[in-house]
């Protein structure tokens, strides 16, 4: 049964532009990586060049973990910026 599920959807596919086939092979590769699927905002930032792929919020926890913010001895720059404008 399966089977004739994925050549039902084969046959979709190749019914697709080729630029609208690149674009399913794309989903279906993050799919299959376990990364989020690309929301219209994200398609849209790539389509106008803006982003050339979107983040992956697991790697970028990650980064985040690994990368602690900085100790400041100081008081906060917004303190300093407000005094500043005074």
């Amino acid at each position: 049964m399966a089977t004739t599920k994925v050549q039902a959807i084969l046959k979709q596919v190749e019914e697709l532009s080729p630029e609208e086939q690149k674009e399913l092979g794309e989903q279906i590769d993050r799919l299959l990586s376990g990364e989020p699927p690309v929301t219209a905002l994200e398609r849209r930032l790539i389509e106008t060049g803006d982003v050339e792929r979107p983040g992956n919020p697991k790697a970028r926890a990650e980064w985040h973990r690994a990368n602690p913010p900085l100790k400041w001895e100081d008081k906060p720059v917004s303190e300093t910026i407000i005094e500043e404008r005074r």
